[in-house]
């Protein structure tokens, strides 16, 4: 019955394996004795027969050299016991030529009278399609700062939660940012966070970015941005809500633009119209008590 049980888990843990597509496999790191299932080999296009015979070796000449380095840290960590589980995404070469990227996890399962590690058992997962596609996100993400870096005017993204995602350097600047900084932030948080003289602006623009998403159309308004020297900056804002398709908040576009010397402009003009019409008043009354 005990047997029975265990080829019941065997196969039990066989047929996981298969369905989550993993490669597994276990070191003896004092000899260098490795075991590889099938799907291990797969990963980097070889069967276990033509990567035979197998060794620690195997896995050092296919993986990435960039990579050997930091794999044997994070291994060491392990063996000290300062990381129970080895983990590590890594270059592994196909047979094909290509690089593959696989997620590495492991952990020493048993050790030497001595205390050093001995076995060690562990999955490969191929990660290429993830990894291809984050290094598209990075790119187009790059691309679309190059874009909005090109103008004066600010551009900032956020999420459906008001946290900002992704901000142009003509906003960053405009509230002595970081890139680090404001990543993942509302505007409350930055209003605790950043120098105080900012504080009334965030709070101001979380109350609009609020009403336009209640209003579920593109909004505009004015903000008034403070400057370290004492002066204020007027923007002309314009916020765009995007929402999900079941009408859930999806993120928010902010776009400004600095009004300030236009808004001085018009207001020399009203000046200027105020200073004509009271010197033709004078002229007009000058006239008629001259007749």
């Amino acid at each position: 019955r005990i047997q029975e049980q265990l080829d019941t888990r065997t196969g039990r843990l066989l047929h996981i394996l298969q369905g989550t597509n993993l490669g597994t496999w276990e070191w003896n790191v004092q000899t260098g004795e490795c075991v590889f299932n099938e799907c291990w080999a797969s990963i980097i296009g070889y069967t276990l027969e033509e990567l035979a015979p197998v060794s620690i070796d195997t896995w050092m000449q296919h993986c990435h050299p960039e990579d050997l380095e930091e794999s044997n840290r994070r291994l060491q960590a392990c063996f000290s016991g300062e990381n129970p589980i080895y983990e590590f995404e890594a270059r592994m070469r196909h047979k094909n030529g290509d690089w593959v990227w696989v997620l590495d996890r492991g952990m020493v399962t048993s050790w030497t009278e001595d205390g050093r590690p001995l076995w060690m058992f562990g999955s490969h997962q191929d990660i290429t399609e993830r990894k291809r596609t984050e290094q598209m996100n990075t790119q187009r993400e790059q691309q679309l700062l190059a874009l909005i870096n090109s103008t004066p005017d600010i551009i900032c993204f956020k999420d459906g939660q008001g946290r900002w995602l992704v901000a142009n350097d003509a906003d960053l600047d405009l509230f002595s940012l970081t890139d680090v900084a404001y990543r993942g932030k509302t505007d409350a948080d930055l209003a605790d966070f950043t120098n105080p003289i900012y504080r009334e602006a965030f709070l101001a623009c979380e109350e609009s970015d609020e009403a336009a998403w209640r209003a579920g159309v593109l909004s505009r308004c004015e903000e008034a941005i403070p400057k370290p020297d004492g002066s204020v900056n007027t923007y002309d804002v314009i916020k765009v809500p995007l929402f999900e398709s079941d009408g859930s908040r999806k993120g928010i576009v902010v776009l400004g633009r600095d009004i300030t010397e236009q808004k001085k402009t018009e207001a020399d003009r009203e000046r200027l119209l105020y200073a004509i019409g009271q010197a033709a008043e004078m002229i007009m009354i000058t006239d008629i008590e001259g007749v």
